[in-house]
C-alpha cells in the first residue's frame, strides 16, 4: 500500500477518525486497542482519493526505542506498538464521492463534532475544500 500523506483513518463504525500527517506513526496503537481490534475494518482516505480497507494486522513491534516505555506505560498504560497493516484498495474517489463519504462521517457524530469547531462549521469548511488533502485536513485544522 502506497499512501500519500495525510491520511484520514475512519474505524468501522465511524466512532474514530484520525488524520496520520506522515507514515511515520501509521498503525500507532495500544496493546488494549489492538487487543480490542481498533483496527479490524478500519477504513483509510489518502490525499490522492484511494480508499483503503484494513483487511488485518500482519505484524507488531515496539513503536520506540526501550527508555521511552516507562514514560509511555505511565502516560498511556501500555507500550505504544506500531501495527503493520494489510489492506486492500477499495476504490479511487474523485472529490465529490469523497466529501459525500466524508459528511456521512461528520453527520454522524453529531455530537462529538459540537464539543469542539462545531458540525456546521465543518460542514461548511467541507463545502469550500477544493481539494481531498484540504478535505483531510478539516480534522486537523493547525496543520
Amino acid at each position: 500500500m502506497e499512501l500519500t500523506y495525510p491520511v484520514l483513518l475512519v474505524s468501522k463504525k465511524k466512532k474514530s477518525v484520525h488524520v496520520e500527517l506522515t507514515g511515520s506513526h501509521l498503525g500507532k496503537c495500544t496493546n488494549a486497542a489492538l487487543k480490542g481490534g481498533y483496527f479490524n475494518q478500519m477504513e483509510i482516505y489518502d490525499s490522492n482519493g484511494r480508499h483503503y480497507k484494513v483487511d488485518e494486522v500482519v505484524g507488531v513491534k515496539p513503536l520506540n526505542a526501550v527508555w521511552r516505555w516507562p514514560l509511555e506505560v505511565l502516560m498511556f498504560n501500555s507500550r505504544l506498538l506500531k501495527a503493520e497493516l494489510k489492506t486492500t484498495l477499495v476504490s479511487q474517489l474523485e472529490l465529490k464521492e469523497f466529501k459525500s463519504v466524508v459528511a456521512k462521517v461528520i453527520n454522524e457524530q453529531k455530537e462529538s463534532w459540537e464539543s469542539g469547531v462545531g458540525r456546521e462549521a465543518m460542514l461548511n469548511d467541507l463545502a469550500a475544500a477544493n481539494g481531498i488533502e484540504e478535505v483531510i485536513r478539516i480534522f486537523r485544522p493547525e496543520n
